[in-house]
């Protein structure tokens, strides 16, 4: 679920529709077609980003339109606090141990700022947006947005994010920065 930047919206993601309410009200806006299990608002509140079963839509909610729609991996997505970047899982060979990774993308060109192929989902930008927190093999893990290399291991968090067969989508597994980074 996710609440409008003005608190006035509250968008549920259902496995295969996503409803949109009205708080004042107390009322059903609009029920848009597709699930989501990972939302996130603009911070001007004009788009509201919906991460589904590999695909992330983008909705104009102004009319409710979908703006448009990109096959991305399975998993959740992250927003930095400025909305200008967003982070989503990618594809991964299936079947397979492996995994796609996450990539960074500027979220007003669409452009591929960063990729972690090492990485998965959950995922956090910093307050500041210049570091991206991710489950890895290794485990937690902190990447430099702004610079290559520079990664940081968290110590002794190995594990933390247990994957097992009874998981639905990661939607079990949540990270997030404090607001002072």
């Amino acid at each position: 679920a996710a609440f409008s930047p003005s608190g006035d919206l509250l968008v549920i993601g259902l496995r295969e529709k996503m409803t949109v309410w009205n708080v004042q009200t107390r009322s059903l806006v609009k029920t848009l077609a597709g699930g989501a299990f990972s939302l996130s608002f603009l911070p001007d509140g004009k788009t509201l980003l919906a991460a589904g079963l590999g695909s992330v839509r983008v909705w104009q909610t102004a009319d409710w339109a979908l703006q448009s729609s990109r096959m991305e991996g399975p998993g959740p997505i992250a927003l930095s606090g400025d909305g200008s970047r967003l982070a989503t899982e990618t594809r991964g060979p299936f079947p397979g141990p492996g995994r796609g990774g996450v990539r960074v993308v500027d979220t007003s060109t669409g452009e591929e700022v960063r990729r972690f192929s090492n990485a998965t989902g959950p995922m956090a930008f910093s307050a500041d947006g210049k570091t991206l927190a991710t489950d890895a093999e290794a485990g937690i893990t902190l990447w430099p947005l702004d610079s290559e290399g520079g990664e940081v291991l968290l110590q002794d968090s190995t594990n933390v994010f247990i994957r097992g067969f009874g998981s639905s989508f990661g939607a079990d597994r949540a990270m997030v920065f404090s607001p002072d980074g």
